[in-house]
């Protein structure tokens, strides 16, 4: 029975993408399009092929620099929010400001990051953390006010320190809008260190788009591309994953009821 309800779920998408590639390849073949403009699937593959251990290094590379973008953004998120609750003066008067910083592109904030940073790791981390840190953190602010009252009242009246209400009311009651903040910070990170890296950098997926498109290497170049969409569906699958293996008691709305 598990067996059938995984592979429920496996093959919709794989049909969806096994119809993808076949109406890119009639499509490209039909049309008789330049390899220059659109190679065919064959073509993409055979260029992964050829590059497979270039492909792979550099796909660590970038990785690295979500995954550290993707923690630091939300520790912060957490500390920040966590602080909100203690000083709600804070929140009315830098939350605006915060969340402003969604509207900045991440195009404009990669060259300065780089430039004060240097094209290593820590801009294209930092950049990430730019990136995730004001989903989490708005996110988190929703799951603190969707607490049901009543379990407030209760611990008030109960005489709980803040403390005990931010880990028994208010973080519990956050956990779904966590998780979510997750899944889409996870590839919204590989995106930003993909964007710094083409920006400027000397290794990671980025850098090797540029590359391929220096040197005309087309096939190489959508390939690149496919991996990169490939990471972002994977990381967001991961944390799906590990949502749905959180018991659903865990939320303060659950113990409520």
């Amino acid at each position: 029975m598990r067996t059938l309800r995984l592979a429920g779920l496996v093959w919709p998408p794989l049909a969806i993408v096994a119809a993808v590639v076949l109406g890119w390849h009639l499509l490209v073949v039909g049309l008789d399009v330049s390899p220059f403009v659109a190679p065919t699937p064959g073509q993409v593959a055979a260029a992964v092929g050829d590059n497979l251990p270039v492909i792979v290094d550099n796909t660590w590379t970038t990785l690295a620099e979500a995954g550290l973008g993707l923690l630091m953004g939300n520790v912060a998120a957490v500390l920040v929010a966590v602080l909100f609750c203690y000083v709600r003066r804070l929140r009315e008067l830098f939350f605006p400001m915060l969340l402003a910083l969604q509207a900045v592109p991440i195009i404009a904030v990669a060259p300065i990051l780089i430039l004060w940073l240097g094209p290593g790791l820590m801009s294209k981390a930092v950049l990430g953390a730019f990136i995730t840190f004001p989903i989490t953190l708005v996110s988190l602010a929703k799951g603190f006010e969707s607490c049901p009252r009543e379990v407030t009242e209760l611990l008030y009246s109960l005489k709980a320190s803040k403390r005990q209400e931010i880990l028994l009311a208010l973080a519990p009651s956050a956990l779904p809008m966590f998780m979510a903040a997750l899944k889409l910070g996870a590839s919204t990170a590989v995106l930003a260190a993909l964007a710094a890296e083409y920006v400027g950098a000397q290794h990671g997926l980025g850098f090797l788009i540029q590359d391929a498109q220096t040197r005309l290497e087309v096939p190489l170049m959508w390939g690149v591309v496919l991996v990169v969409m490939a990471v972002g569906v994977l990381a967001y699958a991961l944390f799906a994953a590990l949502e749905r293996a959180l018991p659903a008691e865990t939320t303060t709305a659950a113990r409520a009821r």
